[in-house]
């Protein structure tokens, strides 16, 4: 086994930034902690095989599982290298590519310093914290104000979080020029979500390469032209916290979040029933979910349209007009079933859907019907990312 070092006081600067209210969940078996001694004594027996994970949030009046508000004051953003790239996701040290591991992580910490000098150009890094996860990732933080707990419902504030994180990774690919959802995954509807503690070891990077591998802080400067093995250096030992990598809350960002749950609220409240269409307990009949559609929506239309909804991923507006989008098999049924859940998480009227598919050569309404039907039962928690659509339909990728 390789030997790691066991956290020390460097530790205690992350979990006052990483950790700065109680009570919250820690290590895999989410652990209740209200403070962060309890942090310490349950994570440092476990540091020499890690993972040093707590919750991205506290939960003041109860976990989300009992369908309370966390105390919402930052959004987690997860830069990882695809699963299907040429490191992919080995199982132990022999299927362990460290060359590979080179190649996938060259193009990922590109972007991220992309990123990081786009946030210093608009002087607005000081919002946004960094950490290197020491294995294949970059986490990103954006910090805020705590936002207020009544301002909705639990899926009120998940849909309001959504809307604000599809916004704010649009103006962010628009500043960088390129997509970057390949390599990001940002699952607001997760409001019990973990992240990894900064200065605990990452214990499968450190399996698969022989040495000590640790989560670290950095600072957007630090990230500028940071380079794989930069990326190995700075993980190999816990380090102290950059100053650059303390919380400095964005009102902006607290006031534009609270807006769009505020929304979404207004949006459920005026929906038939006052029921809201949610991602834990969404309507699981094809007749529920016709009463809580969103009659606003319309067919074409720069705003609120099922073309504005689709132009946002690649291809999948224009999958209507190809005469060969269901002679593709697996391809095809698996285009067909992203697109339909990019429009059931926008509560598109049933009608609506069934119109984006009739121009399509051998489209059966009562098929088409039954898909959307046996997506709902099944339940559609989150838009089918990028990475996947690239493995499984490529074929209808620009």
């Amino acid at each position: 086994m390789v030997s790691v070092q066991k956290p020390d006081s460097d530790i205690d600067d992350a979990l006052s930034t990483w950790c700065s209210t109680y009570p919250r969940r820690c290590s895999r078996k989410q652990v209740w902690a209200n403070d962060a001694e309890k942090i310490i004594d349950t994570l440092v027996p476990i540091s020499g095989f890690g993972p040093g994970y707590v919750s991205v949030y506290s939960f003041p009046r109860g976990h989300t599982k009992s369908e309370e508000i966390p105390h919402i004051d930052t959004l987690f953003f997860d830069w990882d290298i695809p699963s299907d790239g040429a490191y992919g996701r080995p199982s132990g040290p022999e299927d362990a590519d460290l060359l590979a591991w080179y190649a996938d992580m060259k193009p990922l910490l590109a972007i991220l310093s992309d990123v990081a000098e786009a946030l210093i150009a608009a002087g607005k890094e000081q919002y946004v914290r960094f950490s290197l996860s020491g294995h294949k990732g970059v986490h990103m933080f954006l910090d805020f104000p705590p936002l207020r707990p009544d301002l909705g419902s639990q899926d009120d504030y998940k849909m309001g979080l959504r809307t604000f994180v599809s916004e704010y990774i649009e103006d962010l690919e628009t500043v960088l020029g390129y997509s970057v959802d390949e390599y990001l995954d940002v699952d607001s509807s997760d409001l019990g979500r973990l992240t990894r503690l900064p200065n605990t070891v990452h214990e499968k990077a450190t399996r698969n390469f022989g040495e000590s591998r640790y989560c670290v802080a950095v600072s957007p400067e630090e990230l500028v032209g940071l380079t794989p093995g930069e990326y190995i250096r700075l993980t190999q030992s816990p380090r102290p916290l950059p100053d650059e990598a303390l919380r400095v809350p964005s009102s902006t960002t607290s006031t534009r979040l609270s807006a769009c749950v505020d929304q979404a609220a207004e949006r459920s409240s005026a929906s038939v029933g006052a029921r809201t269409f949610v991602f834990e307990r969404a309507p699981t009949t094809l007749s529920e979910y016709e009463r809580n559609a969103d009659e606003s929506i319309t067919f074409h239309g720069v705003t609120n349209s099922v073309e504005q909804i689709l132009s946002r991923r690649p291809g999948m507006w224009e999958y209507r007009e190809r005469k060969d989008a269901f002679d593709h098999g697996d391809q095809s049924h698996f285009f067909e079933f992203a697109v339909i859940i990019e429009l059931v998480l926008h509560r598109v009227p049933v009608d609506l859907i069934l119109r984006y598919f009739e121009g399509i050569p051998r489209y059966d309404k009562q098929f088409t019907r039954s898909r959307i039907a046996e997506i709902l039962a099944w339940g559609a928690d989150y838009p089918v990312s990028l990475r996947k659509l690239k493995s499984r339909s490529p074929e209808f990728l620009p």
